[in-house]
C-alpha cells in the first residue's frame, strides 16, 4: 500500500497505518487528528495532506516530520500549528525538502528569509553561551597576567630604583664625612648615618 485516502473520518491517530511501511500518501484532512507520532515509521512519505484537524504545538510535530526525507508536500493548514508565529518560516526552515507547503509553492524568497529567520533564531543562544564560558572562566594568577617582555622590564625598573636609592645613600654618607672632617671630628661610619638619618 503506497497510498491512503482517510478524509472526514474523526480520526485521532494513524496508529492503525503502522504496518504500512511502505505508504508514499496519505491524505488524511477533517479528522480530528491529535497525533502524527505513527508518521515516524514512513521513510518513503512524499505527501502529508492533515489539513483542519486538531494538531497543536508546532515544535513537538516537526520533531517527527522533519526527519522525512522524502517529504515533498505538506498541509497542515486549519491545525491549531498554523496559528503560531512564523509558523510558515519556521516549517521551511526545518524542512529544506519541502517543495510545497499548505498548497502553495515555497519560493526562492520565502528559502532566504527562513535561514535569515533561522540566524537571528541562534544568535541569543550563542550570545548565551559565550557569556557563560566567560562567567565560568577561571580567574588569571599574577604570575601570568604580564608578558614575558611586562616582566623583564618591571624587574629592570626595580633595579634602577634600587639602585638610585643606593646612590643617593652614599651621597649622603660621603656629605656627612666631609662635614665632619670639615669639623675635624672622627668620619662617622654608615652605621652612624643609618641611624641618624631614622
Amino acid at each position: 500500500l503506497e497510498v491512503i485516502w482517510l478524509n472526514n473520518n474523526k480520526l485521532s491517530t494513524l496508529n492503525s497505518l503502522c504496518t504500512n511501511f511502505r505508504l508514499k500518501k496519505i491524505y488524511g484532512q477533517n479528522n480530528s487528528l491529535t497525533s502524527i507520532e505513527s508518521v515516524r515509521k514512513f521513510k518513503f512519505l512524499e505527501t502529508l495532506l492533515v489539513s483542519n484537524n486538531l494538531l497543536k504545538d508546532l515544535d513537538v510535530q516537526l520533531g517527527i516530520i522533519a526527519k522525512l526525507s522524502c517529504l515533498e508536500q505538506l498541509d497542515l493548514f486549519g491545525n491549531p500549528v498554523a496559528e503560531e508565529p512564523n509558523y510558515r518560516l519556521r516549517v521551511i526552515c526545518k524542512m529544506p525538502k519541502l517543495k510545497i507547503l499548505d498548497r502553495h509553492m515555497i519560493t526562492t524568497e520565502e528559502r532566504i528569509k527562513a535561514a535569515n529567520f533561522e540566524k537571528k533564531e541562534k544568535e541569543p543562544i550563542k550570545v548565551k553561551e559565550k557569556s557563560e564560558k566567560l562567567v565560568k572562566k577561571k580567574p588569571i594568577k599574577v604570575s601570568e597576567a604580564f608578558s614575558k617582555g611586562e616582566k623583564d622590564l618591571y624587574r629592570e625598573v626595580a633595579h634602577i630604583t634600587k639602585r638610585r636609592e643606593e646612590e643617593i645613600m652614599n651621597k649622603e654618607i660621603q656629605k656627612k664625612v666631609e662635614e665632619e672632617i670639615a669639623r675635624n671630628k672622627p668620619a662617622p661610619t654608615a652605621k652612624d648615618v643609618i641611624a641618624n638619618r631614622s
